[in-house]
């Protein structure tokens, strides 16, 4: 089983530097078009045949006070949402706590559409009425999250907590578990609601990747691949969901946690060192006297 699919991904990053007022403000659009596949789930019809919108985002950021961040995107927030995703956090300790809240508006889109919102409740499994009703918030969902955090810095480790409503209105709550190497992360999560699949223990859980685009090409990029793999059996696709990030607050915010800027000022100088060895070795060899 295979899928293969092509993303045309431009992101906008204004100069900071020539105009103070765009500090804090960056966009996205990633457009994915599907080449090949041969896997069918009912709980994904978002991934098909069709050329989509995969993510199209405006972004803005802003520092409340000294420890407190603010974060907002709105757009197509992921292949399943659009609408507006807020986060508030504050960090202690050196970043090592952090506490905070998420909140969104969003519907669902249309899975076979470029950009479309869907005017149905979008089926998750072949037994669902695809011609379901909205009701009266005309399939507008609010999600409402308090968080909380505390990370090892000297394995940049990281347990993260939210509870409180979900986008179907399901109350709930869910645990994470998160290993950093930079900008790579995995993790496990685990999220119950009031909506537990009988025989399981959770609603939904499984393994997270964050996988940088910087690892594949050499320019600087924001744009991370993120993807949830489910290990549970059976789980309910109507709960405990929300919107992804387009540049989530752990991208952002994390690295300004000093345990981990004095990591990367170690990484950078060590970096550095050994460049200067191999210059001034290679200056030996080729018989120049300049050696400093």
């Amino acid at each position: 089983m295979d899928r293969t699919s092509l993303d045309f991904i431009y992101e906008w990053n204004p100069d900071y530097e020539k105009d103070r007022s765009k500090k804090g403000i960056a966009a996205v659009v990633d457009i994915r078009m599907p080449l090949y596949n041969d896997i069918e789930l009912d709980y994904q019809p978002y991934v098909n045949d069709d050329t989509r919108i995969w993510q199209a985002v405006y972004s803005i950021m802003r520092r409340a006070d000294t420890n407190t961040f603010e974060l907002g995107e709105v757009g197509w927030l992921d292949q399943m949402w659009f609408g507006v995703n807020y986060s508030r956090r504050t960090y202690f300790q050196n970043g090592r706590w952090w506490t905070g809240f998420k909140a969104g508006i969003v519907h669902e889109r249309d899975p076979y559409s470029f950009a479309s919102l869907s005017d149905y409740r979008v089926p998750l499994y072949s037994s669902v009425d695809p011609y379901r009703e909205y009701g009266s918030n005309e399939g507008w969902w609010t999600v409402g999250l308090l968080q909380a955090g505390y990370r090892y810095s000297e394995l940049d480790f990281e347990i993260s907590v939210d509870a409180g409503v979900y986008a179907d209105g399901d109350p709930g709550g869910t645990v994470t578990f998160m290993r950093r190497w930079d900008d790579l992360g995995i993790g496990l999560w685990a999220t119950r609601t009031s909506h537990v699949p009988e025989g399981q223990d959770f609603t939904n859980s499984g393994i997270y990747l964050e996988i940088p685009f910087d690892t594949w090409r050499g320019t600087r990029s924001k744009h991370i691949w993120r993807q949830k793999a489910r290990i549970q059996g059976w789980f309910d696709a109507y709960s405990g969901r929300e919107a992804d990030w387009w540049q989530g607050p752990d991208q952002l915010w994390g690295q300004l946690n000093p345990d981990r800027l004095l990591n990367n000022l170690y990484k950078e100088l060590e970096q550095g060192q050994s460049m200067a060895k191999e210059m001034k070795y290679s200056m030996q060899e080729g018989g120049n006297t300049y050696v400093p």
